[in-house]
């Protein structure tokens, strides 16, 4: 079931699900979307992936991070800015 995306600078834990190059006039960007479940459900959020994690990230990773969230106009899904502290809790185990 899916429950509010928190708001504010949060720690999260979730399971990324995408991992998409995005091309700008700015630069390129690594995002990554991110299912994170809770005691009282579960929400989605997009973002930026943390530098630390570029060159390892992949889908079904666990990964835990700090980010500032906000919500969209949907309430299971938002936005994360601001990622710091990043790790891999979980490898894949999707054999390739």
């Amino acid at each position: 079931m899916a429950v509010d995306v928190p708001e504010g600078r949060q720690q999260l834990e979730g399971e990324v699900l995408s991992v998409k190059m995005k091309y700008t006039a700015f630069g390129d960007t690594l995002k990554m979307l991110v299912r994170v479940t809770t005691d009282e459900g579960i929400f989605k959020v997009w973002g930026t992936v943390p530098t630390n994690l570029v060159a390892d990230i992949e889908r079904n990773h666990v990964v835990r991070f700090t980010a500032t969230l906000k919500r969209s106009d949907d309430r299971g899904f938002g936005f994360f800015s601001r990622p710091a502290k990043a790790s891999i809790v979980e490898p894949s185990s999707v054999e390739v």
